[in-house]
């Protein structure tokens, strides 16, 4: 069985991707590298906002 390209998967469906097949190691580090960029994103937008 050929692997789905997680690449060209949304956030939404690599997430529900992984909660259906826990086991999919590639998903699930897809998956983290997402949510990982998405963060850092998120901060460094907060830290150019920010008036500290």
């Amino acid at each position: 069985m050929s692997q789905p390209d997680f690449k060209a998967m949304s956030q939404k469906e690599l997430h529900a991707y992984v909660l259906a097949h826990r086991d999919n190691q590639e998903a699930f580090y897809r998956h983290n590298d997402l949510f990982n960029f998405w963060s850092f994103l998120k901060i460094c937008h907060f830290l150019r906002t920010a008036r500290l």
